[in-house]
């Protein structure tokens, strides 16, 4: 998975802009590995050939039984779902994200389309500020293997220890402001936050942090956690730039940032 790749605007989804009304926390029981050809075994011998398939973030909408519909990869493009063997049912009419192994495929008429042979929603809610977790602020660790910057979406793999318990995963705000208005636009509290240089007005900055309730779980093992940061809302017709720093704290008890900066 090419990690450099921008996700597009998804102006074919807008009206699915209901893809933010999310629920402020996402349970995560413990992940299994997607089934990146798992069952397609062969036994044939060497005349078998494995399906060009890809594993990739993508942004879906579902149709009014809650299937998967149509597709647009982070390289924004659209295709329709021919088939769905992971059978995943989301909420009707609406926009997800989602973690997959597809295939494009052309019928006979040249009309491409996606098959798709493992499906895992991505956990990505709106980032609340500190004073939305009414249960308190858990940053139980998490390793981040990899992120990078979409143009609506920060994606992520984060590596964590569990064994039988759920574990809750969100996005803690910790600031919000814009550049050039003087002070902070939204000021949260409970967590220490660092000032910026001078980005140039219209540069919105926002400081993340992950939030993640163990729930108590023992560190058995390691399992990997899916998760998209939505960013649209951040852009308005003033602001055009956002500088963002996502931080998690990692297994030695280290709070490890990442900045990025993407423009309109």
């Amino acid at each position: 998975m090419d990690r450099r790749r921008l996700l597009p605007r998804l102006t074919q989804f807008q009206r699915l802009a209901r893809l933010y009304q999310l629920t402020p926390l996402c349970i995560w029981a413990p992940l299994r590995l997607l089934a990146v050809l798992g069952l397609l075994t062969a036994c044939g011998g060497d005349d078998y050939h494995y399906p060009s398939v890809q594993l990739a973030y993508l942004s879906a909408a579902t149709g009014s039984d809650g299937s998967l519909q149509q597709i647009v990869t982070d390289q924004g493009e659209s295709y329709p779902v021919v088939s769905d063997r992971s059978n995943l049912r989301s909420t009707p009419d609406s926009l997800l994200r989602i973690v997959s192994n597809y295939l494009l495929t052309t019928d006979e008429r040249g009309v491409k389309g996606a098959e798709l042979y493992a499906v895992r929603q991505a956990i990505a809610p709106i980032p609340q500020p500190a004073e939305a977790f009414k249960q308190g602020l858990h940053t139980d660790p998490a390793d981040i293997l990899s992120i990078w910057m979409g143009h609506d979406y920060l994606n992520l793999i984060a590596l964590i220890k569990v064994q039988s318990k759920g574990h809750r995963l969100h996005f803690i705000e910790q600031s919000n402001r814009i550049e050039g208005s003087g002070s902070d636009e939204v000021t949260r509290g409970g967590l220490n936050t660092r000032s910026e240089g001078a980005l140039g007005e219209g540069t919105r900055i926002v400081e993340i942090l992950l939030y993640h309730d163990a729930d108590g779980d023992v560190p058995a093992y390691s399992q990997r956690a899916y998760l998209s940061v939505p960013l649209r809302h951040y852009f308005t017709d003033e602001v055009q730039t956002l500088q963002l720093t996502f931080s998690a704290i990692d297994e030695s008890g280290e709070t490890k940032s990442h900045t990025f900066t993407l423009k309109r």
